[in-house]
């Protein structure tokens, strides 16, 4: 265990190196993130994922010495010792001033590490890509000891100053969204976003979640995406998939694709809270992109629309509303 997580280091660091000669997108978050940095608060940096969290970061931390490790590693053992893992990176890293960690919510217990290296006086700066778990984990752990740092894809203003030249950029932006390496033109749009949704179903739902109705946790996010505007709520998106799922199942696959970033609910203003949570809610994509690259999951719910009763389909109708 010892000689594996060393070399895990060993090659992270290699990686790191490349990263760093790496040109990238100037963020308005860069002095928030870089005023915060001799605080002994834990800097948590969250948002979606591929939204440039750990760019961030790298801009912030690059005149400082720092260690670094990337937890969604794939040859990172599940029963990673944390203890082992502090010693090879300050044996490989030597003596630095903050350590960063990457995706962080993919450690067991990361929480309680976190605490730990902070009461012995480590200053640390750490990323998430799940909403929900790590705000309720903080706020039950770190309690007055972190500063949270929210990082969406690119606004407008960003993408204009960094392809200022491009021609129709509003309405480019409007059709392909922030995520950094589009704006960049390194990638076509429509595949990445369509796979980087794939993936956070299956790495911040499904796998985190332990979801067993994977087709209908899919095809829910898919009619969520459509309907993008429309008021909708949990009854109604569950007989819109012909009741394959309750409604109260429903709703809860709902906030789980707001706690990974895919979507985000809106909801209706009443002075009363008791009526504002029973009011139906609009849904909104958290990046344009996604609703541009995810059209073909749109024909993929009208396609199982004609198999619903004439009752609800008038039902079903309103949702593509937008």
């Amino acid at each position: 265990m010892r000689s594996l997580i060393l070399n895990l280091v060993h090659k992270q660091q290699q990686e790191l190196g490349h990263l760093l000669k790496q040109g990238s997108i100037n963020r308005d978050k860069s002095q928030e993130l870089a005023k915060a940095l001799p605080s002994e608060l834990i800097k948590v940096i969250t948002g979606p994922r591929r939204s440039g969290k750990s760019t961030l970061a790298l801009q912030a931390l690059s005149n400082h010495r720092f260690a670094y490790f990337n937890f969604e590693d794939e040859q990172l053992p599940a029963n990673v010792d944390p203890t082992l893992l502090i010693k090879a990176l300050d044996q490989v890293y030597g003596k630095s001033d903050y350590l960063f960690f990457d995706e962080i919510q993919n450690l067991d217990r990361w929480e309680s590490f976190l605490n730990r290296l902070h009461r012995g006086g480590r200053n640390l700066v750490v990323t998430g890509s799940n909403a929900k778990l790590l705000a309720d984990e903080l706020a039950t752990a770190l309690t007055g000891r972190h500063l949270a740092i929210e990082l969406l894809p690119l606004s407008l203003k960003e993408v204009r100053g960094a392809i200022s030249e491009a021609i129709d950029l509003e309405q480019r932006y409007l059709v392909q969204g922030g995520f950094p390496e589009v704006v960049l033109g390194k990638v076509d749009f429509r595949s990445y976003l369509s796979a980087l949704w794939d993936s956070v179903i299956l790495k911040d739902i499904v796998k985190r979640r332990r979801v067993r109705n994977v087709a209908e946790l899919r095809d829910l996010l898919s009619l969520a995406l459509s309907a993008m505007g429309s008021r909708q709520n949990s009854e109604r998106l569950s007989r819109s998939l012909g009741e394959t799922i309750s409604p109260p199942t429903a709703k809860k696959f709902m906030s789980y694709g707001a706690e990974a970033y895919l979507i985000s609910e809106l909801h209706r203003y009443h002075l009363k809270p008791r009526l504002r949570l029973k009011a139906d809610r609009k849904c909104y994509v958290i990046d344009n992109g996604y609703f541009s690259a995810r059209q073909v999951g749109v024909l993929l719910i009208r396609k199982r629309s004609a198999t619903c009763s004439q009752k609800d389909r008038p039902r079903l109708a309103s949702l593509w509303i937008t």
